[in-house]
């Protein structure tokens, strides 16, 4: 914004509502899951001046809150259809919980979670890997299971929701190292880069300065080799460089074809075969 390189910035899904103008640019966010639509209506002033390749012009912000607002009739109709049919492939149970889960923001954002561990372990199984990484923000359910509870395949389509496909590829400890380091670096603001593993023990230091936070890391009981090729499963979203874990793509050519199955295919089909959900907080990741 502050270069001025263009006059309309429009951005959703940012987690934000936020809207700015300095005289010259107008930003908009409009904070994320269609909580809010921000229209901008553009008043533009009428010059004579020919010669003049710029048109005076103001900015007319409306923010419309959607939990508000009517659905049009007809695309409500058509979404019922879809609804239900929807229901009838994913409102299928498939597991039962002996230990809860939380997919709430700040569980799967802050520290190790119970969830986190099932979908790593999870992928980590479907792509043979010897470790794997994920980043909080994939996780989006927003919701408490308790224990007891009956686990269905459209409960682990709410908790992923973005379409990300599972990836297999090979890279250097030192790079696990980094993705790492990248990944509590903003555990402060509960970022979504903050990392879900599997395969790995890693001590780590919040209070250090960002870049300095990763005191060990084991990867299956033995100190992680910085200068050793590891199988490491991720998401394609994190290899191609989202949530600045591009060191993940490794020697992998990554691009936007990259990745097998979805990672939430892959997890109805990990839950689904073990009927009895225990996964808990065992220590895989741990603050000091």
């Amino acid at each position: 914004m502050n270069t001025h390189a263009v006059d309309l910035i429009l951005s959703g899904h940012n987690h934000d509502l936020h809207i700015d103008f300095d005289g010259r640019t107008a930003f908009v966010e409009s904070e994320q899951d269609a909580n809010y639509v921000t229209v901008v209506d553009i008043e533009v002033a009428r010059t004579r001046d020919e010669a003049s390749r710029s048109l005076p012009w103001w900015p007319d912000f409306r923010v419309v809150d959607t939990a508000k607002t009517d659905p049009d009739p007809s695309m409500l109709a058509k979404v019922r259809d879809y609804q239900a049919g929807l229901e009838k492939q994913f409102d299928v149970e498939i597991a039962t919980l002996a230990a809860p889960l939380d997919s709430r923001t700040g569980a799967v954002r802050s520290g190790e979670s119970a969830i986190g561990n099932l979908i790593a372990d999870a992928l980590r199984t479907a792509a043979t890997a010897e470790v794997a990484i994920i980043n909080g923000g994939a996780i989006r359910g927003d919701k408490f299971f308790p224990a007891g509870s009956k686990l269905s395949k459209r409960d682990i389509l709410d908790e992923l929701p973005f379409g990300n496909k599972t990836m297999q590829t090979i890279v250097p400890g030192k790079a696990i190292w980094d993705a790492l380091e990248n990944g509590f670096s903003q555990i402060e603001r509960q970022s979504g880069r903050f990392p879900q593993v599997s395969g790995l023990s890693i001590v780590a230091d919040p209070t250090a300065p960002p870049g300095a936070r990763v005191k060990t890391v084991m990867v299956n009981g033995e100190a992680l080799d910085p200068g050793r090729d590891y199988k490491l499963a991720t998401n394609d979203f994190l290899a191609r460089g989202g949530d600045g874990y591009g060191m993940l793509a490794g020697k992998t050519q990554v691009s936007a074809d990259s990745g097998t199955r979805l990672v939430a295919l892959d997890v109805i089909d990990y839950a689904e075969a073990l009927k009895l959900i225990g996964a808990k907080i065992e220590g895989r990741i741990v603050f000091r």
